[in-house]
């Protein structure tokens, strides 16, 4: 069989949680039946056997990891998701749409209805300012998906926070072997602890600002 001609596959580890159940057993209102239907996942290091084994023809055919869960050739990432996740703004039409917006040294979130009624009634929808003592742990929970990470300047241009904010956690994770000396980036091992890595910048305490 030929191999597929994607541009841009995308390859991630589905996760369950008490209440998932397979469609054909939907109709059991029962909370413990529910419980008892939810798929088990395999243990940790079998599910890292067979990510693995999943990537391998991915990349013999070309195509490399350059976010958590998206893989491409040379030269054909997604121009939308990496400005999103390098902490752009983007704008979010229709319902349902969100986006993100920055102006006057604010950070907002912005939510359209997600009903169609509601949306053609209030299409500009609701903006929620960022807290600036979220903004470190946002713009990390971002910016480590990509493969690459980003450059340090980049912290301060987009979060409007000076890189002090997150350099001690920065050179601290570098120490662990969990990210890159340098620059806002994981290695391979802290890749496969991104959870782990971004609860690190949760702890950020009195933001200090620009």
């Amino acid at each position: 069989m030929p191999w597929p001609t994607w541009s841009r596959p995308c390859a991630w580890r589905r996760s369950t949680s008490p209440g998932t159940s397979s469609p054909s057993k939907r109709r059991r209102s029962s909370p413990a039946a529910r419980r008892r239907d939810c798929p088990r996942l395999p243990a940790p290091d079998l599910a890292a056997d067979i990510e693995e084994a999943g990537w391998e023809p991915l990349a013999r055919h070309g195509y490399r990891r350059y976010e958590v869960s998206a893989f491409a050739r040379d030269g054909l990432t997604c121009a939308h998701n990496v400005n999103y996740w390098r902490f752009g703004d983007y704008v979010g039409i229709g319902a349902g749409a969100h986006g993100k917006a920055t102006a006057d040294g604010a950070v907002r979130r912005i939510a359209k209805p997600s009903q169609p009624r509601l949306y053609l009634g209030d299409a500009k929808g609701s903006a929620t300012p960022v807290p600036r003592e979220d903004l470190p742990t946002e713009f990390m929970m971002n910016a480590l998906r990509l493969a690459d990470g980003v450059e340090r300047p980049l912290f301060a241009a987009r979060t409007g926070l000076p890189l002090a904010n997150i350099a001690e956690s920065l050179d601290e994770l570098a120490d662990w072997g969990l990210m890159r000396k340098g620059r806002i980036a994981l290695t391979p091992h802290g890749y496969r602890h991104l959870d782990t890595v971004v609860a690190r910048f949760q702890q950020t305490k009195g933001v200090k600002q620009q």
